[in-house]
């Protein structure tokens, strides 16, 4: 409680501050359901971390198209390695509510640019399912019939 009371206060006088007290907000939320349904794809986590922040911004995050729109969201961001991601989402994040945040703070754009490049190139050379199952195993077996084993139990 008194570091947010701290960033806070230092958020007063530093624009700075609160770019990177909303990012590390994502990165919290996302631990927080990491801590609390152990076991599953960083995927999940992710879209759980969107929808507090919608839901937080007002949205009826029980509608079925808000829990669409989570796991579409966060697609990419699931194919960039832990704790990275979170990070990507909260500086995605940012800009989507404040463009001017980011351009004030252009080190978030760049460190935003860094983080997301293998996905980037990977879209270049179609690869983003490969990208996306090493990171979300569970998952992407969810979406596209893949097992992790064949029938034969085999690899």
């Amino acid at each position: 409680m008194g570091i947010n009371i701290l960033r806070f206060l230092k958020g007063l006088f530093n624009s700075g501050a609160i770019a990177e007290g909303f990012v590390s907000d994502i990165e919290c939320s996302y631990q927080k359901y990491k801590d609390a349904f152990t076991g599953y794809d960083p995927h999940f986590y992710l879209a759980q971390a969107w929808l507090a922040y919608m839901s937080a911004r007002g949205e009826d995050i029980e509608d079925a198209a808000f829990k669409e729109a989570a796991s579409t969201t966060t697609y990419q961001f699931a194919c960039i390695p832990e704790p990275d991601c979170a990070k990507a989402l909260g500086i995605f994040l940012l800009f989507r509510q404040d463009p001017d945040m980011i351009t004030e703070h252009s080190y978030l754009e760049e460190e935003f640019n860094n983080i997301m490049e293998p996905v980037l190139k990977a879209q270049t050379t179609g690869t983003v399912q490969e990208l996306y199952q090493k990171f979300n195993p569970k998952m992407a077996s969810e979406y596209t019939g893949i097992s992790e084993e064949d029938d034969d139990g085999e690899r």
